[in-house]
């Protein structure tokens, strides 16, 4: 999944909010690895100080921007 995670990296900042979207989905929806890949890419993109792997919490922090 390094491809999916460097692209999450490279993404301009007037894409962001869907690439946002799109890695919530795979935290969401998506298989245990593709998560926590999503979860990373988040980490670094949002500079959100959530830990990678705690799902729950990730969830809550794009409950509350909704």
């Amino acid at each position: 999944f390094a491809s999916a995670y460097l692209s999450a990296l490279l993404v301009p900042a007037r894409d962001r909010r869907e690439a946002t979207v799109l890695l919530m989905e795979q935290v969401r929806f998506g298989r245990a690895d593709q998560a926590r890949v999503a979860m990373a890419a988040l980490h670094k993109t949002a500079g959100v100080q959530i830990a990678v792997g705690d799902r729950d919490a990730w969830l809550a922090w794009w409950q509350s921007r909704q």
